[in-house]
């Protein structure tokens, strides 16, 4: 089932005009917390850029999954809420079967709930985002929840713009560029 967290790394530097740290968040499906070189050094990965952020920074070492499917999680992480209160109980596109009915599930983050991407560019922060959102496409992408202006994408995926050609199938190495 994807959609683990893996955890936070939150690189702390005071910058020359500003005591505000600077903040990132990785967030991979199915990468547990153990994975991690920072985490465990005797991981069978090797996760040298992450360990070095870790390092320089600030390491979190508890957390919690609000969902085991992704985008309950990305959700609960963006807004702070438990999925139910956002509407979002399965991974987007999911419809689970059996004999119980499934809660309700939006097929968007809505825009009406306040991210931490838009608090944080409230704030004054530039917010960067590259790889999976999987919270809703179109009028729902990140470009409408804090991040961007300018990223292209699809539901699942979306980047800075570029010139090079869109990932064509899951496992396309551009896809981690």
């Amino acid at each position: 089932v994807s959609g683990l967290l893996l955890g936070a790394v939150a690189a702390v530097a005071a910058a020359k005009d500003s005591a505000r740290p600077n903040v990132i968040l990785i967030l991979a499906d199915d990468l547990g917390y153990m994975d991690v070189g920072a985490y465990n050094p005797k991981s069978f990965y090797e996760t040298p850029n992450i360990d070095r952020l870790a390092a320089r920074g600030m390491k979190f070492t508890a957390g919690y999954s609000a969902c085991p499917v992704c985008s309950p999680t990305r959700a609960s992480i963006m807004t702070g809420k438990h999925p139910v209160r956002v509407g979002i109980t399965d991974f987007i596109g999911g419809n689970r079967k059996g004999k119980l009915l499934p809660a309700p599930n939006r097929d968007h983050l809505a825009l009406e709930e306040v991210t931490l991407a838009e608090t944080l560019r409230d704030a004054g922060y530039t917010n960067f985002f590259a790889g999976k959102w999987h919270l809703g496409a179109g009028a729902y992408s990140p470009n409408a929840q804090g991040f961007g202006p300018g990223l292209a994408g699809t539901n699942q995926f979306y980047y800075p713009s570029t010139d090079l050609p869109p990932p064509d199938k899951t496992n396309d190495p551009k896809t981690t560029d």
